[in-house]
């Protein structure tokens, strides 16, 4: 794991919260992880502001959390999903694996990217 935390950056594990190997931390904002919370391996975190993450989520490798993100509770991320700044994905939401997330997602929903 590495962090890059700015002078104001507020970093919070919940209890139970694990990073996975190679996940990055860059922070000048808040960023809060709930409890029991797994975040897979070589994953990256950026918050100018805040990103927030509820308790009892599995987020797959290689997953992009950007600023302004905020997961709820029970969610589940596929691997090398996206979550671009300000989506928000509520309790108990699904997003598939290389997802594209940039608007809400509604409450209880399997989300993926829309074909182009």
């Amino acid at each position: 794991m590495r962090l890059a935390l700015g002078p104001r950056a507020r970093l919070t594990l919940r209890a139970g919260a694990w990073l996975g190997d190679g996940t990055r931390v860059q922070a000048s904002g808040a960023v809060s992880i709930g409890a029991g919370t797994l975040v897979g391996e070589r994953s990256v975190v950026i918050a100018d502001t805040m990103v927030s993450v509820g308790d009892s989520c599995v987020i797959g490798d290689e997953v992009l959390l950007s600023d302004g993100v905020r997961v709820g509770s029970r969610v589940r991320i596929g691997p090398r999903a996206c979550l671009m700044p300000g989506a928000e994905v509520p309790d108990g939401s699904v997003i598939l694996a290389r997802s594209v997330v940039e608007d809400p997602v509604c409450a209880q929903t399997v989300a993926r990217s829309r074909s182009r």
